[in-house]
């Protein structure tokens, strides 16, 4: 059953807007900020990806010491795997609408090697500021996963985002109800397909949507 509906995302907004340490625009200013940043190099992008998992508690129960260590030895690594996607995508992060997740892998694998835990929510985060539109963040306190692979875990979760969005007849309309939401004016490169999605996935498992 097609779950990238509005009832479905309404229910996703009230989720996010019921956490008061959830920002209201979405993440529309950290987009604009790490957007920047990524211009200027991985490093520059990485310390500040890194305050933000640690504020948003991604990286428990590791210490940020240890992560910033591991993070550090691969960013070369994060570098080509990013460089890779974009070469294959025309110099543009693909959203949900042409990524392929064969694409998308090696970075998420790489992403994983990071903290090394058997969650797929640090990798899922990760990547997702890297690549907003590439990858959804998987919030395991709202949606839940099971133990496992957390490679195949995500990528079962990434799957079904991507067939609900080439699902929705109503693109345009989610877009706007997003917006109309949010604090601010969206920057133009916001990564919608990925936001509504994981906005609607939450809104489903709140309904009661086996999923």
């Amino acid at each position: 059953m097609p779950f990238a509906t509005k009832d479905t995302l309404r229910a996703g907004i009230e989720v996010w807007h019921s956490r008061p340490d959830w920002p209201q625009d979405f993440h529309n200013s950290l987009y604009r900020e790490l957007a920047v940043l990524k211009a200027k190099g991985i490093l520059m992008f990485w310390n500040r990806a890194l305050e933000e998992l640690s504020a948003w508690r991604a990286i428990r129960p590791k210490t940020k010491e240890f992560i910033d260590q591991q993070g550090r030895e691969r960013l070369e690594q994060m570098a080509s795997a990013r460089t890779a996607v974009l070469a294959a995508y025309g110099g543009a992060d693909p959203d949900l609408s042409l990524a392929s997740w064969n694409a998308l892998e090696d970075l998420y694998r790489i992403a994983v090697e990071i903290k090394g835990a058997s969650s797929p929510v640090f990798a899922s985060k990760l990547c997702h500021f890297l690549m907003p539109d590439s990858y959804i963040v998987i919030d395991g306190e709202v949606v839940g996963w099971s133990p496992g692979d957390p490679i195949k875990v995500y990528q079962s979760y990434w799957t079904r985002c991507q067939e609900a969005w080439h699902d929705c007849t109503e693109r345009a309309r989610l877009r706007d109800q997003l917006a109309s939401t949010m604090t601010g004016q969206a920057i133009a490169s916001y990564p919608w397909s990925t936001k509504i999605t994981e906005l609607c996935y939450v809104g489903a498992k709140t309904m009661g949507y086996v999923l």
